[in-house]
């Protein structure tokens, strides 16, 4: 969530974001397909709480909440093409939820746009090959 978060502060406070970064993140709004998925999980959380293999000490109701805070975010692709500043996305090539030509395709919407494709990383990247992220992340920032 905290590209959503980034983004929106990009929205309302554009003078206060000098770089932006995306990671494992889109800037549109959610298609049909995933709303419903969302719409399942919702559904899911408040008629059976919270998955056992889901390691969290969030609630189900709060997981419901951001769930659909998520689903009925803004479109926020025009912000990404008037951002002034640099601008990074950082996806894994196995993302199921954000593929990379997705993320290609904003990156060069961008006015100052770059990409890091990390090759074997998932949707959660920033889990999954923390390392890289951190030095692409110092790199960028620098």
């Amino acid at each position: 969530m905290g590209g959503y978060c980034a983004l929106a502060l990009a929205r309302r406070a554009p003078e206060r974001v000098v770089k932006l970064v995306l990671a494992g993140s889109r800037a549109a709004a959610d298609p049909f397909e995933r709303r419903s998925s969302r719409d399942v999980q919702i559904a899911q959380l408040r008629a059976h709480g919270v998955p056992e293999e889901l390691e969290t000490s969030v609630d189900a109701e709060e997981l419901a909440v951001a769930q659909e805070a998520i689903r009925d975010r803004m479109d926020l692709t025009a912000v990404v093409a008037s951002f002034g500043g640099p601008f990074l996305v950082c996806i894994g090539d196995t993302d199921d939820i954000v593929p990379v030509d997705e993320a290609r395709e904003l990156t060069e919407s961008a006015l100052d746009g770059y990409i890091a494709v990390f090759p074997g990383a998932g949707h959660f990247l920033t889990v999954e090959q923390p390392e890289q992220f951190i030095e692409v992340l110092l790199d960028f920032l620098a």
